[in-house]
């Protein structure tokens, strides 16, 4: 059995969040966790590989390991640099806000960017 947890859920004081997100991730206290046969699983890229690993008929990297180690390094860049101030846009308030939201646009911009000259490099 799989468990998702609602991204609402980990939002908000420590006190607010969701009580099952704090027993299944207790040392980050936020998304993403996998729960999988009652064991949690924490992180987007342990995530990933754990899958990976689980399910390898439905495998989610690519099998060349330099595509398979590109999707790895994205999988880190999202959790360290696009995520962070997307959840600071939902949790912060008015000028913290604002400077969040224009931090994350900056950074899914970026994101986007790169992304577009990958993908034009193999079409």
């Amino acid at each position: 059995m799989v468990k998702l947890f609602c991204f609402e859920d980990s939002l908000g004081t420590e006190a607010q969040r969701c009580p099952l997100l704090l027993q299944h991730n207790p040392i980050h206290k936020k998304v993403p966790v996998l729960v999988h046969n009652g064991k949690s699983i924490a992180e987007s890229l342990v995530i990933l590989e754990y899958i990976e690993e689980t399910w390898k008929q439905n495998s989610l990297l690519p099998q060349d390991p330099h595509d398979k180690a590109a999707a790895r390094f994205w999988a880190k860049f999202g959790d360290d640099k696009i995520f962070p101030p997307i959840v600071d846009t939902l949790c912060s308030e008015e000028k913290e806000q604002e400077e969040a939201i224009v931090k994350a646009k900056g950074k899914l911009k970026y994101l986007e960017g790169v992304l577009t000259l990958a993908f034009a490099k193999h079409n």
